[in-house]
């Protein structure tokens, strides 16, 4: 018996997944915590794209998903998973069919993210937002929604930027 796959809510306090493939003639990747989907993408490649090593279209179907997911992703760890194909297979490929073969890990330890340069400089000049970062250190619980993680400010599992930041698009 077939089941139609549900797709989960995020859950921003446990860790992302994201599980990528490319074939010859495009690219797919599925979002997901704790091997349930949160998302799904795939996208037919250019012809100029198509012409690009099995290791660079792999390369390019990671960058698109993060692309993509950002909000999901930016400011958290996360793994990639992908497949490393080194012969073109004919037909088309899903990420379901990719999730099916042996995946080959992608080390990813840290991604550094310009975003991050400067913002405790401006929390800082925020009154209100050092006034809650000051008194999270020294009691966690003191602001109901409000935390920190790694020396950054979250509310409700989101990162906070200040309202006067040129980071707010």
């Amino acid at each position: 018996m077939t089941t139609i796959p549900v797709l989960a809510m995020p859950d921003f306090e446990k860790e992302f997944v994201l599980e990528t493939d490319a074939s010859g003639r495009g690219i797919g990747a599925v979002l997901m915590q704790e091997g349930r989907p949160i998302c799904y993408m795939s996208q037919t490649l250019s012809d100029r794209a198509q012409q690009k090593s099995v290791y660079e279209r792999e390369l390019m179907a990671i960058v698109v998903a993060i692309q993509k997911w950002r909000p999901y992703l930016l400011g958290r760890h996360f793994k990639v998973l992908t497949l490393r194909l080194s012969t073109n297979q004919e037909g088309k490929h899903n990420v379901a069919d990719s999730l099916s073969r042996q995946m080959q890990y992608a080390h990813i330890t840290t991604i550094q993210c310009e975003v991050w340069e400067g913002l405790e400089d401006e929390i800082q000049k925020d009154d209100k937002l050092e006034t809650i970062m000051q008194a999270l250190v020294s009691d966690p619980h003191s602001h109901k929604g409000f935390q920190l993680k790694g020396g950054r400010l979250y509310h409700e599992g989101r990162v906070v930027i200040p309202k006067n930041s040129l980071r707010v698009a």
